[in-house]
């Protein structure tokens, strides 16, 4: 039978890989936006929020570092701010 605690960390796991689905469909909402009008929103700025993602997943699955909340943290702010930077770029004809 499965423990508590594993099922927690697959439930941890599971959210991480949500969010990391939902990063990559804003770079790509970018990359699509820089194609189609020939601006250039900076969809790579993404890169960085999705590769904390993926050293968040690492370290649940690992237990090496307790720096998991913080990395999130971290993550969720910057995806937040590049997102807002995104919808200004776009809904206002870019800068």
């Amino acid at each position: 039978m499965v423990d508590s605690a594993t099922i927690g960390i697959v439930l941890e796991v599971y959210a991480w890989l949500i969010a990391a689905i939902i990063a990559t469909y804003a770079a790509s909402i970018s990359l699509f936006y820089q194609k189609k009008f020939d601006e250039s929103p900076e969809y790579y700025f993404f890169v960085v929020p999705l590769l904390l993602l993926i050293v968040a997943i690492l370290q649940i699955i690992d237990h090496t570092f307790s720096l998991t909340n913080v990395i999130g943290t971290i993550t969720g702010l910057m995806f937040f701010l590049f997102s807002v930077r995104l919808y200004i770029h776009m809904t206002e004809g870019g800068s």
